[in-house]
């Protein structure tokens, strides 16, 4: 690698993981400066790769805000020195830090990674990354800190630090954010507080109040428009001292949370709550009731900023502000894809699936769905009481990743009840690839009434553990009432028992939301009332149908012609605990037919037999 052009400090937190990909994919050499660089470099270089960059263009310096020379050895302070632009994402972020660590890290670290800039020799500028509530500073010069908590308090010392280095003729630029949200377009993010908290808390109907009222706002800014901005910013032919970047067109704190409840499709908050008070609250002991740290609150407020200098500075760089409703709308399906950062690893939705995944209108209902579900020619669903992730191990297997999943109504994240047929009807009317539908449990009745409406539009059908063939569940779920009350009653060890500890997370949130255990009763009591009629229908389909049932949790009804796999080992969820299985059934039966084309599915040789072909696969069997 040639010499350095640019420096990054913070280069694995969020902004930084935007930034480092625009500037190496830009042709810029980047040092980055990260604590444990051999063991995260790996991982980095594939991020900074699939986010647009090139990871050949990085170096790593293995370094420590904290520690005394930023943890440099000598011939590392030379290689970075060696650079034009300087970029200070670095800093400890979280609410309740002990002070001392955080002035150590947020101010001192600051104060050495200035001081090392100074000397380079062919310095542009210095980019210092802030927040908002700084912003006040960019415009006053100071603030009041007597009740500020000490992440914003040493972010506030810092900001005065490189105030007090440019008027000793430093060339640095003070960018101060509003919160950052995902993408724009993907809504993907790494940082899962902050506006992630009052989503997730709206989501699991845990939010009593809006703080402040009319006026008060969160204003926004999208990461990736933030890491643009950052980056051209040494390029301006006469930079600003400070720049405030946000979306000045957020709404209050309160329409914004409305826009937010409709799109997920959950009760709107209707009250307000006093910023003093909610405050006084929080630090008498409100805060151990709640878990909201009074710190968070300061981040809600009435102040307007100046972001005049922001809209010049955009238009000498050619940038535009995202559609913010969008970009909303685009980071709460990512907080809602992830369940809020517990879902990690290959199960979480790519960039380009992420773009086609999230809440949208089906029947009049905010579904959840993931992948392209017009383009799919695979689609997934899912039963009681999991949702679309659930097939995240078959999907895996067969290597699949495009395949369309979605939540049922009532279920998992889709919150309303809906018809089965017409949404049905709803959800793959824009799709003409005469998709396989995969199902599980509940979620084959779904399959089997539409598929009986649209034969046409189907090339099959996969069942696995189909309900109506099966033995009825118990006395008290097959009504809507006495079901509603015995969901009311389980335990978390009955829902381990059921799925299995592990995958007991999704359904676990689930159903701890507002008229859950309700619409799960519901659908459970409504699914059995028409046992027979599916059963029936079942038996007339005249495209193929195989069935996978677990050995533990066999047909009792006869299949008609389908073709029957019996999954060895397995019970009711043979996709959690057998995927293997699973999948090499899907592959052998449905997978191979789906390259002839939309709309001319070849039939399987049993599709006109009245009698089941019967097999049986090993928890072994492994896909095609």
């Amino acid at each position: 690698m040639d010499r350095l052009d640019a420096v990054v400090t913070g280069a694995t937190g969020l902004i930084g993981r935007w930034l480092v990909p625009l500037l190496t994919g830009r042709g810029r050499n980047v040092g980055v400066l990260v604590r444990d660089a051999a063991a995260r470099a790996a991982e980095y270089r594939a991020w900074v790769s699939t986010h647009g960059g090139d990871a050949s263009r990085v170096r790593f310096f293995e370094a420590d805000l904290a520690e005394p020379g930023l943890g440099l050895d000598d011939e590392a302070r030379e290689a970075l020195r060696s650079a034009q632009d300087f970029f200070h994402l670095g800093a400890a972020m979280q609410f309740g830090l002990d002070l001392a660590h955080a002035r150590k890290v947020n101010v001192d670290g600051t104060r050495q990674l200035l001081e090392l800039a100074r000397s380079a020799p062919q310095l542009r500028r210095v980019v210092h990354v802030g927040g908002f509530k700084a912003g006040e500073a960019c415009e006053h010069g100071s603030i009041d800190t007597t009740r500020l908590g000490a992440y914003e308090l040493t972010k506030l010392e810092a900001d005065a630090l490189v105030r007090e280095m440019e008027g000793a003729g430093l060339p640095v630029t003070r960018v101060q954010p509003g919160a950052i949200i995902g993408d724009a377009r993907t809504g993907e993010t790494t940082q899962f507080w902050g506006f992630s908290d009052l989503v997730r808390d709206l989501y699991r109907g845990k939010l009593p109040a809006v703080v402040g009222g009319e006026g008060f706002w969160m204003p926004l800014v999208t990461v990736d428009h933030l890491a643009a901005f950052i980056a051209g910013v040494p390029e301006l032919a006469e930079p600003e001292s400070c720049y405030v970047v946000l979306d000045d067109a957020t709404p209050s704190l309160e329409e914004l949370l409305e826009r937010v409840a409709r799109h997920l499709g959950v009760m709107p908050v209707r009250r307000a709550v006093p910023k003093g008070a909610l405050e006084v609250f929080l630090r008498m002991g409100g805060e151990r009731l709640t878990g909201v740290s009074p710190e968070a609150v300061s981040f809600v407020d009435d102040e307007r900023y100046d972001v005049a200098p922001m809209r010049k500075a955009m238009r000498d760089m050619g940038l535009e502000m995202p559609d913010l409703e969008r970009a909303v709308s685009r980071s709460v399906d990512f907080f809602v894809a992830t369940r809020f950062g517990a879902r990690t690893g290959t199960s979480v939705p790519s960039r380009a699936r992420a773009r086609a995944s999230g809440m949208r209108r089906v029947a009049g209902v905010p579904t959840y769905v993931e992948g392209d579900i017009d383009a799919s020619d695979m689609v997934f669903l899912h039963g009681i009481p999991l949702d679309a992730s659930s097939w995240d191990p078959v999907i895996e297997i067969l290597d699949r990743p495009g395949a369309a999943r979605a939540d049922l109504p009532g279920m998992g994240r889709t919150t309303k009840i809906a018809a089965p047929l017409a949404w049905m009807e709803s959800l793959l009317a824009g799709n003409t690839r005469r998709p396989w539908i995969v199902a599980h449990s509940l979620g084959t009745r779904y399959a089997v009434e539409w598929a009986a409406r649209h034969p046409e539009r189907a090339s099959g059908l996969v069942l696995v553990s189909p309900f109506f063939l099966q033995a009825p569940p118990p006395f008290l779920m097959r009504n809507a009432v006495t079901g509603t009350l015995a969901m009311t009653l389980m335990r978390e060890s009955d829902l381990a028992k059921l799925v299995g500890e592990a995958w007991i997370d999704a359904p676990r949130e689930h159903l701890s939301r507002p008229g859950a255990r309700a619409r799960t009763a519901r659908a459970l009591a409504d699914a059995h009332a028409v046992r027979d009629e599916l059963a029936t229908a079942l038996r007339s389909l005249a495209i193929p149908v195989v069935i996978l049932a677990g050995e533990h949790d066999p047909l009792v009804a006869d299949p008609g012609p389908a073709r029957v796999v019996t999954i060895a080992g397995a019970g009711h969820y043979p996709q959690l605990h057998t995927a293997g299985a699973v999948a090499s059934a899907i592959g052998r039966y449905a997978q191979p037919r789906m390259s002839v084309g939309p709309l001319r599915a070849a039939p399987l040789p049993n599709a006109r037999s009245r009698t089941s072909p019967t097999e049986r696969l090993s928890t072994s069997s492994s896909a095609i």
